[in-house]
């Protein structure tokens, strides 16, 4: 019975993140209550704050939780033995990490949320954990560069890590709030970074 237990409350939360996820495809997070996540989730809003607490950790989670996938393309990149060329692979591992965050959340999804982080202090706690999972996926990265004497063997890679995961968000950004036409330099700008970045990172 306890693992059947479990098992009910584990779906309930994930259907609880899945109608969250319905309510920011079509409204900002200053305007989703959590009387809309009840409603969309056909739930009460006392099971909302037993199993979260508030709507700013239902966010958090159900951000959190889409990056699984994202992480397990971050580990096999890093994993990869064709890696002969720093400035190919750090150029590669910007567009797996700027293309992939698009895999976990919709694009209209990402503009509502950093759009709302400006004014809402509750969202706060999430862009924190987002920046540590992408700097902790770029310090294994830089390793691995390092072990394979891509890079200098002294590089600090968690300072290396926060200026790439800048590189990132940056383009990022571009990508949630410009069009197609507006970003069509951005791949000679990145290549130009890069180019920099690894003239002093080079071993």
């Amino acid at each position: 019975m306890t693992g059947l237990r479990g098992k009910q409350k584990s779906m309930r939360r994930q259907h609880i993140l899945d109608a969250t996820l319905k309510l920011l495809s079509k409204k900002m997070f200053s305007d989703i209550s959590l009387q809309d996540i009840a409603a969309q989730a056909d739930v009460t809003v006392p099971t909302i704050y037993n199993y979260f607490g508030s709507k700013s950790s239902v966010i958090l989670e159900l951000v959190l939780s889409r990056q699984a996938e994202l992480a397990e393309r971050m580990e096999a990149f890093i994993s990869k033995r064709s890696h002969r060329d720093a400035q190919r692979a750090i150029t590669d591992w910007i567009k797996l990490v700027t293309d992939g965050a698009f895999d976990t959340l919709d694009r209209d999804v990402w503009r509502s949320l950093y759009q709302e982080r400006v004014k809402d202090d509750d969202l706060g706690p999430l862009f924190g954990k987002l920046s540590s999972f992408y700097v902790g996926r770029s310090v294994q990265f830089l390793d691995m560069l390092k072990q394979k004497k891509l890079i200098h063997a002294e590089t600090d890679s968690k300072a290396a890590a926060k200026l790439l995961d800048s590189v990132c968000e940056h383009y990022f950004r571009l990508s949630i709030f410009y069009n197609a036409q507006a970003r069509s330099g951005y791949g000679d700008d990145i290549r130009a970074i890069v180019k920099e970045l690894c003239r002093g990172l080079a071993p």
